[in-house]
């Protein structure tokens, strides 16, 4: 995610692009260019992480060599690790998404959201 797609204004995220493998690209799918709304918490999360001479083009978050983090090396290093120290089971990226749209769809005001959101979860919830 690039700087330049948070409206810290409007309190919203622009997904514009994927990447994959270090490969910055289009969405696969027209469905997946769309516009997230953020709360108050995460807005205030993302303002603290902005540096004050942050181009609009520059990564939010990065590894280490301020290149684009692999999925693979975050489960690794941080997602794995906290799962062991909180006793719960290991989990991938799928599991997450599902237990996302899980979370939606048992409360009203988040499957009320989540209704209105294209992409998987939306779809997950009956949102082409």
């Amino acid at each position: 995610m690039r700087r330049g797609v948070v409206d810290f204004e409007r309190k919203l995220i622009g997904v514009r692009e994927s990447v994959y493998d270090g490969q910055f690209n289009a969405p696969k799918t027209r469905s997946s260019v769309r516009t997230i709304p953020i709360g108050e918490a995460l807005k205030g999360i993302l303002f603290r992480l902005r540096p004050e001479n942050a181009a609009t083009s520059d990564l939010v978050f990065t590894s280490q060599s301020g290149k684009a983090l692999r999925p693979e090396n975050v489960l690794k290093r941080d997602v794995h690790p906290a799962s062991e120290r909180t006793g719960l089971p290991k989990v991938g990226w799928h599991d997450l998404r599902h237990t996302s749209a899980t979370l939606l769809h048992a409360s009203e005001p988040l499957r009320k959201l989540g209704e209105k959101r294209p992409g998987r979860i939306g779809q997950a919830l009956g949102n082409p």
